[in-house]
C-alpha cells in the first residue's frame, strides 16, 4: 500500500513538472519576449507573423492545462483499476502519458529548428564577428565531467551483464545494455560535434549567448545520458529482485530527471534577461 501510495504521488509530481511548472517557465520566457520585443522592432524574434506566434502561445497554454486535466483523470483511474492492472502495463500507461507531456516541447524545437534554418538562409550581412578562441568541446565540458559519464556508463553495462552471470549463450539479450547505452551515447556525441563545430544555428545570437547555449546543450547530454545509465540500473534491479510494483514509480522519477535535468535546468540557466537581442533588429545589419 505505501508504494501504491507513493508512485500516486510521483505521478502527480510528475503532472506538475511537465505539465505546469515547465511549461510556466516557457511561458514566462515567451512573455518577456513579447512585452519587450515588439515584432515591429524585433521581427527576427517571431516564428513567422505575430498573429501565428500568440496563436501558438495560446495552444502550448491550453495542451498544458489539457494535460493536467488528463494526468488528474489518469490517477484517479489507476487508483481505481488499481488491482485489474500489471504493473508493467502501469509503467507503460506511465511512460506514454509523459511522452505526450512532452508533444509541447518537441512541437517548439521543431518550429525554433525551422525557423533559424529561415534565419540562416536570410542572412545578408556581410560582416560577420569570428571567435579568438577556437572551438572545442572541451570548452563546454571537463574531462572529470566526461569520465563521470563513462563511469555510469560502465557500471549499467556491467551490472546488467552481471546479473546475467555473463552467460554468453544469451547471444544479444547479454549486451541489451551495452547496445542501448552506445548508441544513445553516441547519437548526443553527434549531436555535440554538430553544435560545437558545425555552422552557428542562430545566426544573430552573438558569440557570447551562443556558447551559453552551446554549454546547456553539452550539460543537458550529459545529464541525460547518466539518467539512461541509472534507469538501466534500476530496471535491471526491479526485475531481478522481483520488485515489479516498483516500475512505474522508477519510470515515472526516470521522466522527471530527463525533464528537470535536461530540459527545466538549461532553460534556466540560459536566462532569456541576459541574452542580446540587438542583433535581432529590423533595421539591424
Amino acid at each position: 500500500m505505501k508504494i501504491q501510495i507513493l508512485f500516486y504521488l510521483l505521478l502527480l509530481s510528475q503532472v506538475f513538472l511537465l505539465s505546469w511548472y515547465l511549461p510556466k517557465v516557457i511561458q514566462k520566457r515567451m512573455q518577456y519576449i513579447f512585452n519587450n520585443y515588439s515584432f515591429e522592432e524585433y521581427p527576427k524574434l517571431y516564428g513567422g507573423s505575430l498573429e501565428k506566434t500568440q496563436k501558438n502561445y495560446r495552444r502550448h497554454v491550453l495542451f498544458n492545462d489539457i494535460m493536467i486535466i488528463v494526468g488528474i483523470l489518469l490517477i484517479a483511474a489507476l487508483i481505481f483499476f488499481a488491482d485489474r492492472l500489471s504493473s508493467g502495463l502501469v509503467m507503460m500507461i506511465v511512460f506514454f502519458y509523459g511522452m505526450t507531456q512532452a508533444i509541447p516541447v518537441i512541437v517548439m524545437d521543431i518550429a525554433m529548428m525551422r525557423h533559424c534554418k529561415k534565419l540562416r538562409d536570410e542572412d545578408q550581412r556581410t560582416e560577420r564577428k569570428a571567435e579568438l578562441v577556437p572551438r572545442s568541446i572541451f570548452n563546454h565540458i571537463s574531462m572529470a565531467e566526461i569520465i563521470v559519464v563513462v563511469f555510469f556508463y560502465i557500471a549499467a553495462c556491467t551490472f546488467d551483464m552481471y546479473t546475467k552471470s555473463f552467460d554468453t549463450s544469451l547471444g544479444a539479450e547479454l549486451y541489451e545494455a551495452v547496445i542501448i547505452l552506445t548508441l544513445t551515447n553516441l547519437f548526443f556525441i553527434g549531436l555535440i560535434r554538430w553544435r560545437v563545430y558545425g555552422k552557428k544555428l542562430n545566426p544573430y545570437l552573438d558569440n557570447k549567448d551562443n556558447n551559453k547555449e552551446l554549454d546547456t546543450i553539452v550539460k543537458s547530454a550529459q545529464y541525460t545520458s547518466i539518467a539512461v545509465s541509472l534507469f538501466l540500473i534500476a530496471m535491471r534491479a526491479v526485475n531481478v529482485y522481483d520488485l515489479e510494483q516498483l516500475e512505474g514509480a522508477v519510470m515515472s522519477i526516470y521522466l522527471q530527471c530527463i525533464f528537470f535535468f535536461g530540459i527545466l535546468q538549461s532553460i534556466k540557466k540560459m536566462k532569456i534577461e541576459d541574452i542580446n537581442f540587438e542583433a535581432f533588429r529590423a533595421d539591424a545589419s
